[in-house]
């Protein structure tokens, strides 16, 4: 009883914590740009647009002169039991902008940049467990990132590539008054700051592969979050690196296969494992306790015409979340394991495409154990993009 008494008390402290995008990589979602998501997210060893840095910035290294710019909306499915009674979430539409594009400088060399975004929120409209002296339960947590990229050829069909991903975030928690002892805290804004290296490698018209690199972003302390993110305010974005292949057995038919590991684990904030030991804020402080996880994308695209390109895939994975780690994770709610999507490209006579893709995110739930006993988060999410391309 006396842990379960803890573990209410953390799932009511903590019940304002940005809900993260649903998807089967965590807090990011299944791909950037419409192509590359209507591939299962499938990108490292395929150059399709301008986003490539989000994925492996060495495909600008083979994309000439092209802009890039697309707009989606995730709309998450989340709930929660906490030992038999249901918290249910408002239905939340979180808007994605993103936006790329690449230049030759000269046969050798390509410099560009992919401006790309990850996070959510939470909104319930009423105090989250109806605690009193608590306002509405509502936050909101994001990530913004913008990458200037630039790329060598150390051969005809081979490119290097570095990414300087600078990444601004901001975060607002509002309904914990009565848990906290503070007023709402309101808005903060932290920058951030990272690297990325890419290679890719055409090693003939049917076969390429790539892999990529991601350093941690490291970001400023969130001060007026001190008392609820770990090490008095450390939220950090994770490492992740990838290898891929694509190849073409067909002239008008391509497969992509991706590996990526993200290592939350590692990560401040992120990475905390559930402690009751010590309070929210200290050094070693419960965060959101994510395991390392590995996933697959693998996406097909075939050439309908002259016109039209048809694109679907899927993303499997692990959840990031463990069961005995729910009591502080249950609204980082990234339980799904499993991403599946479609697209599609429309090549207009200006040359130019329009892409559209649907992401679809089944809902899994984890029931908790040990310590996270009778804290059962359980999500899903569904996402639709458009994107736009266009050729100088």
């Amino acid at each position: 009883m006396k842990n379960q008494a803890k573990a209410l008390l953390f799932a009511a402290t903590v019940s304002c914590v940005p809900s993260i995008v649903h998807a089967t990589t965590g807090i990011y979602l299944t791909g950037y740009g419409a192509k590359e998501q209507g591939m299962g997210g499938a990108g490292i060893a395929v150059a399709q647009s301008a986003m490539s840095a989000a994925a492996n910035p060495a495909g600008m290294a083979f994309l000439g002169d092209r802009l890039d710019a697309g707009v989606g909306a995730l709309l998450g499915d989340s709930n929660t039991k906490v030992y038999g009674r249901e918290f249910r979430m408002d239905s939340v539409v979180v808007p994605f902008l993103e936006v790329g594009y690449s230049h030759a400088v000269n046969q050798n060399i390509s410099v560009g940049f992919s401006n790309w975004a990850s996070g959510g929120g939470t909104k319930y409209g009423s105090p989250f467990g109806g605690i009193p002296g608590n306002s509405a339960t509502d936050s909101q947590g994001v990530f913004l990132h913008f990458a200037p990229t630039m790329t060598y050829k150390i051969a005809e069909r081979q490119a290097l590539a570095v990414s300087l991903v600078a990444s601004l975030a901001t975060l607002r928690i509002d309904g914990i008054e009565a848990q906290s002892g503070q007023p709402n805290r309101g808005r903060e804004w932290e920058p951030g700051l990272g690297i990325k290296f890419g290679w890719l490698g055409k090693f003939s018209d049917e076969f390429s592969f790539g892999a990529f690199y991601a350093s941690k972003i490291y970001y400023k302390k969130f001060k007026e979050y001190s008392q609820l993110l770990p090490d008095g305010g450390d939220l950090d974005e994770p490492a992740h690196w990838g290898v891929g292949l694509a190849f073409k057995p067909t002239s008008n038919l391509q497969i992509a296969i991706d590996y990526l590991r993200f290592d939350y684990a590692k990560t401040k904030g992120f990475g905390n494992r559930l402690n009751f030991s010590v309070p929210l804020g200290n050094t070693d402080g419960s965060g959101f306790g994510l395991r390392d996880v590995s996933v697959l994308p693998v996406g097909v695209s075939y050439e309908l015409s002259s016109r039209w390109t048809i694109r679907g895939g899927m993303a499997l994975g692990q959840s990031p979340i463990t069961s005995d780690n729910t009591a502080f994770t249950f609204l980082l709610p990234v339980t799904p394991d499993k991403t599946f999507t479609i697209g599609a490209t429309a090549h207009l006579a200006s040359g130019s495409d329009i892409s559209f893709v649907y992401a679809l995110t089944p809902r899994k739930r984890i029931d908790g154990t040990g310590a996270s006993t009778g804290v059962n988060p359980e999500a899903g999410a569904s996402y639709i993009g458009v994107g736009f391309s266009k050729k100088f």
